[in-house]
């Protein structure tokens, strides 16, 4: 892989936390909270038993928006054998622990006037 390319690769992802996200809404303005709500969920599918299959799908689901960037950046070569190592390193990961994903609900009014 070109070091270059890989050195110039960039996709910045932030999550804001249950208390930014309250502190967004209150200082923008223009809305009010009616009900704010964090949850985590099993970011696996619990129905699906048998492990290489549960990450084949979860790894199915990172391939399916971050495959054009990478493709875009490293070339169609390097994309089976990247999510394969993906997937092999989830594997392993998952052995020690459940990945849990966190969701907030808000349920907004708009300030009228």
């Amino acid at each position: 892989m070109d070091e270059d390319k890989l050195d110039s690769f960039n996709v910045p992802y932030y999550s804001p936390s249950y208390e930014e996200e309250q502190d967004i809404v209150e200082r923008e303005g223009s809305f009010t909270i009616k009900l704010m709500k964090a949850f985590s969920l099993d970011a696996m599918d619990k129905q699906e038993k048998d492990v290489r299959a549960k990450v084949g799908k979860y790894a199915k689901g990172i391939r399916s928006f971050t495959e054009s960037m990478i493709s875009n950046q490293f070339g169609d070569e390097v994309i089976d054998k990247l999510y394969d190592k993906f997937t092999h390193i989830v594997v392993e990961d998952l052995a020690k622990k459940s990945p849990k994903a966190t969701s907030i609900i808000l349920v907004l009014t708009k300030i009228v006037g």
